[in-house]
């Protein structure tokens, strides 16, 4: 017995020296890579390494902190609020995608084509916007400059640390609660034309002298033809299965409405297999819940009868009574740059 004790304190000695140094290695792994980031970025600033300016106006949304800043609600509010005003594409490398040519994104692109958050971008508002998926940003902006003179307006996402372009605004986007890798010293933040922090929880609402913005989630719930969820009088049992990045909140925010029982977690950008979704299948009396970014990947894997017992949650950006200035800054830099094309001769 006492040799078993002996044992035991050792095993678990071990285990906690090998989770020690795994946060170790990744620590210096972090500053290395900064490090690396900011030889590139004074390289930029000495304009040794070239920045391409476009010739369309164009918008950048990014972040510091990797992983669940909000960028793509951000984007989808940007593309409703706007596109009434001007002719707009959306860019991005389609993170996660399986290949690395151009694509001019349609209905027949698949996920391993485009990658999960443009292929939801292009569910919910594909047919408004013209929604470009290449890996370097450049030839995105040049393929949209050459076959689409009509567009005015470019949103590039998470395109921050990907200075070969050089945007007209820059807007960059900080979580409440960061739990990510850090892309770049913080202090490169100042670059940004706008700091903006998001995921405020509603009851705390409020907007932090350091940010120019904050902004707060409203979730809503559809069905899989997406017809608007009717919540029942009482608290219903539901499983959860996503991967997104830090799904705590989300799960957080759903406890108001379900009781959630079960958490089929994956990693962000979680490429689905049959098994996982009939594991979630198994729960027959529970209401399954997922997200738009998790849907269009689980609606391929999954019968009309299966997918009638799926609930999908959507999320849209508030900026309280701080979104007429927030949208004023936009449209009067987009505006203002056009009117200096015009006078120039």
């Amino acid at each position: 017995m006492f040799f078993f004790k002996i044992f035991l304190y050792f095993f678990q000695f071990l285990r906690f020296l090998f989770h020690f140094s795994i946060q170790i290695l990744f620590f210096f792994g972090e500053i290395l890579y900064q490090i690396i980031v900011e030889i590139k970025n004074i390289l930029f600033d000495l304009k040794i390494l070239p920045s391409y300016k476009p010739k369309v106006f164009t918008l950048v949304i990014g972040n510091i902190f990797s992983g669940g800043s909000g960028k793509s609600p951000l984007v989808k509010f940007l593309v409703e609020k706007l596109q009434k005003h001007y002719k707009i594409a959306v860019l991005s490398r389609g993170y996660g995608r399986k290949i690395t040519s151009l694509i001019e994104v349609n209905q027949k692109n698949s996920v391993d084509e485009i990658g999960d958050e443009l292929l939801d971008l292009f569910d919910e508002l594909g047919s408004a916007i013209l929604i470009i998926c290449s890996n370097s940003r450049k030839k995105g902006i040049n393929y949209i400059e050459e076959n689409h003179k009509d567009i005015n307006l470019i949103i590039m996402d998470d395109g921050f640390q990907h200075r070969w372009v050089k945007p007209n605004f820059s807007i960059v986007l900080e979580a409440e609660k960061n739990s990510g890798f850090k892309r770049e010293f913080k202090y490169r933040k100042n670059r940004a034309d706008l700091f903006i922090q998001t995921k405020i929880k509603e009851t705390n609402f409020s907007i932090d002298p350091k940010f120019d913005f904050s902004t707060t989630l409203q979730y809503s719930f559809v069905n899989a033809d997406n017809r608007t969820y009717i919540f029942k009088n009482y608290i219903q049992k539901a499983v959860l299965i996503t991967g997104i990045a830090h799904s705590l909140s989300l799960v957080n925010v759903l406890r108001d409405y379900f009781t959630i029982d079960e958490l089929f977690e994956f990693k962000d950008h979680v490429e689905y297999k049959k098994e996982d979704i009939r594991s979630v299948l198994n729960y027959v009396d529970y209401k399954l819940i997922t997200t738009t970014k998790d849907w269009v990947k689980i609606k391929e894997l999954v019968s009309p009868t299966e997918a009638k017992r799926f609930i999908i949650v959507k999320c849209k950006v508030d900026f309280k009574e701080k979104e007429s200035e927030f949208l004023g800054i936009l449209t009067s830099k987009i505006d203002n740059y056009y009117e200096n094309l015009v006078k120039k001769p």
